[in-house]
């Protein structure tokens, strides 16, 4: 449903006044693909790129290069109505249920807002009969008529993804949907992304630096570490057999509840709090580097599962 190739982005540093600014690099050559009726899991610590690599793939940022092809067709330099006409195809929810409200909106007008675009020949009752179906399948009722702030997150977010699935898309960007919300309606919200992808054969692109959320609904993961994918491969791969030293730190850093099963030390412990400007750039953090990942920068070599790492685990 979704390929993306070569994917890169970086933003400028520095203040209004200083001529020395240099380049962020937040996405460097990103390559992925998704299936339809699967999930991809983005994972890694904040400023890893993951919501830019997302962004990216809905046009919300412009890529300084690469391609993003949805179900065959580019969609990289589409603008205007081309833009417009892909956008029902691929539709997400975003991280803040408090923010991705307009807060001056009747919940009815916010989710039939997609349909008057994309349908236009439904009249507005018809908009409104699919609309109510549609909050009442997430599981908010009653709610056409009241404002965002009437209801708690969990429903926010409910709401936000009702919005989105009207309009009846093929793809779903999800960044970190579930992260402001509490543990216990954290589980609600995926039982019911689940039972949406099962039912519509949905493709979910899912953001996220909770891992434990990832393992339950994920089919593959992508690891990022500074812009780059340092790892890539189904989950029972990556969360049993990890081979990338982040990632098995990532890993390591997990909460565990039960207390028989908790480590009194982090094995790959973060002393540096750096990037490497070349070569391998986990390298300043990395307990395991040696003289060659200064030098060689390692690339993922296969599109299933791949590290990118010099002395993998």
């Amino acid at each position: 449903m979704l390929k993306v190739k070569g994917l890169c982005k970086s933003f400028g540093q520095g203040g209004l006044w200083t001529s020395n600014s240099r380049l962020l690099r937040a996405a460097v050559d990103i390559d992925f693909h998704l299936e339809k009726a699967k999930t991809l899991a983005i994972v890694g610590e904040s400023g890893s790129g993951k919501s830019t690599v997302a962004r990216m793939v809905m046009r919300l940022l412009h890529a300084d290069a690469g391609q993003v092809v949805l179900n065959d067709q580019d969609i990289t330099h589409l603008k205007g109505t081309a833009l417009r006409e892909i956008r029902r195809y691929i539709q997400m929810v975003f991280q803040d249920p408090f923010a991705s409200l307009n807060p001056r909106m009747r919940i009815g007008e916010t989710v039939t807002e997609g349909l008057r675009v994309f349908f236009p020949h439904l009249n507005k009752s018809e908009r409104l009969e699919r609309a109510e179906k549609m909050l009442a399948k997430c599981g908010v009722m009653d709610a056409m008529q009241r404002y965002p702030h009437q209801f708690s997150g969990g429903q926010r977010q409910r709401i936000g993804i009702a919005r989105a699935l009207v309009v009846e898309p093929k793809v779903l960007v999800l960044d970190e949907p579930v992260s402001a919300l509490d543990v216990s309606i954290q589980a609600q919200v995926i039982n019911l992304l689940k039972e949406l992808q099962s039912e519509h054969d949905l493709s979910y692109l899912f953001v996220s630096h909770d891992l434990s959320v990832v393992r339950h609904v994920a089919d593959d993961v992508m690891v990022m570490f500074a812009g780059h994918v340092v790892e890539r491969g189904s989950i029972k791969d990556v969360f049993e057999h990890p081979k990338h030293p982040y990632t098995k730190m990532l890993l390591d850093a997990r909460p565990v509840t039960h207390p028989k099963y908790r480590q009194k030390d982090i094995s790959i412990a973060v002393e540096v709090e750096a990037v490497a400007e070349s070569g391998c750039v986990y390298r300043l953090r990395c307990p395991f580097a040696k003289d060659d990942c200064a030098s060689l920068e390692a690339r993922l070599v296969t599109d299933d599962r791949g590290v990118a790492c010099l002395y993998p685990l």
